[in-house]
């Protein structure tokens, strides 16, 4: 508990020994230890006669009040140790001890007894710091002063201990700085005698080229590479200092061709492994190694080589054909239709028609536009077997479509 003082505190005990006394009320005029908080502690004196003991005491409130006897400051045998109480009724009251007394003097304040006012109790626990030093705090131990620092000297820290003084040498080592050659004793940038080198966290270089890139060596000087001229690129070989480079000698080294044509062993379209161009021989090239058809030269095909087959239908009887996409066509008949005239003819192209009798052997008639131009003037007497085919093949002029094979019947 905290330590408390009160005015006018007095009361008797007839305790005898050196121990805790018990209190037996307060004196007529005054009050009892009980103004106090029980477990306090507080400056008592004990006296009987020529008697007496003035010390620091805890109070206990209970059926019985006590006053504990826990540190002696003075008493009448001239040492520190507890009286032994002599029988009789004994005064017990409070004081503010000598021993222990803060007093203002002027604009002083003093301590009787030179105590020091402790940092737990918001003091610096020290009678004396050295002038002009730097304070150091120790938990709620004694505030401390380092010694006046020295010309040039700086407070460094490690982390863990009391920081402490240094300079030259041993300062720059703590703080990282150059600690050797020219630039040991850096005052100012201004005042290097030297390039700060690439060791001590500089370039090693006074200039650079206006626009040249920079590269590094090592622990050696930065260098800066001439100003590209146009088109040029910085190329590497993976060893040395990359260089510049353009046209062919450019084009060589990306792997793009080695003369003003870019020249290629493979093209990957779509970034794709499975669709790359290569060249077989002069002309001719090949896709996953199937030569590629050229249109005005000869070729000699090793598949087979087709249209794709289409079927025809009759709406409102009538068939469209459209020529470009509908090379090879059959139609089955459903109905009497007529088959209007295709577009999309182109001359010289050969078109083949298949017509397909219905399951039910109907004989629908189909007319065609006069485009269709048939053998002998007139289009062929259709099969009329169910399912029967009948295949007409012509050649068109762009315009019209001339019949110059047919196999009727085949089926």
């Amino acid at each position: 508990m905290a330590f408390v003082i009160a005015d006018r505190i007095k009361e008797t005990t007839t305790t005898i020994g050196t121990g805790t006394v018990n209190l037996a009320g307060a004196e007529a005029g005054f009050q009892g230890f009980a103004a106090i908080p029980t477990g306090s502690t507080t400056h008592y004196c004990i006296s009987l006669g020529a008697q007496w003991e003035v010390g620091l005491g805890t109070f206990t409130n209970a059926a019985t009040d006590t006053l504990s006897r826990d540190t002696i400051f003075a008493n009448s045998s001239g040492d520190t140790n507890p009286l032994t109480l002599a029988a009789g009724s004994k005064e017990v009251f409070c004081v503010y001890s000598a021993a222990r007394s803060v007093v203002v003097s002027g604009t002083d304040i003093q301590v009787s007894n030179s105590a020091k006012l402790a940092v737990a109790n918001g003091g610096t626990g020290a009678v004396t710091l050295t002038d002009g030093g730097v304070l150091l705090g120790s938990g709620t131990g004694a505030v401390t002063a380092m010694g006046v620092l020295a010309d040039g000297e700086i407070i460094v820290g490690d982390g863990t201990t009391d920081p402490v003084a240094e300079s030259g040498a041993t300062a720059r080592t703590s703080l990282g700085a150059a600690a050797s050659g020219a630039n040991t004793d850096i005052t100012s940038l201004a005042g290097l005698t030297t390039d700060l080198t690439v060791a001590q966290g500089g370039t090693g270089a006074g200039t650079f080229t206006d626009g040249g890139v920079l590269l590094g060596a090592g622990t050696g000087a930065i260098t800066a590479m001439a100003v590209l001229a146009d088109s040029e690129m910085i190329v590497g070989d993976g060893t040395t200092a990359p260089v510049a480079e353009s046209g062919a000698t450019l084009r060589t080294s990306i792997g793009v061709g080695t003369g003003n044509s870019p020249q290629f062993t493979g093209i990957e379209l779509g970034h794709a492994t499975d669709s790359t161009i290569t060249r077989v021989s002069a002309g001719l090239l090949a896709v996953e190694g199937n030569n590629i058809a050229l249109v005005g030269t000869a070729q000699e095909y090793t598949r087979t080589q087709n249209f794709n087959a289409t079927s025809l239908t009759s709406t409102t009887n009538a068939v469209a054909w459209v020529a470009s996409s509908n090379q090879v066509v059959s139609h089955t008949m459903t109905e009497n239709t007529t088959f209007s005239a295709p577009s999309a003819l182109v001359d010289g192209a050969f078109y083949n028609l298949a017509i397909i009798q219905d399951a039910g052997a109907s004989s629908f008639t189909i007319a065609f536009n006069a485009v269709f131009k048939f053998t002998g003037g007139a289009a062929p007497t259709w099969t009329v077997t169910a399912n029967a085919r009948d295949y007409i093949t012509f050649r068109s002029n762009g315009t019209n479509l001339y019949e110059v094979g047919r196999s009727l019947a085949v089926a």
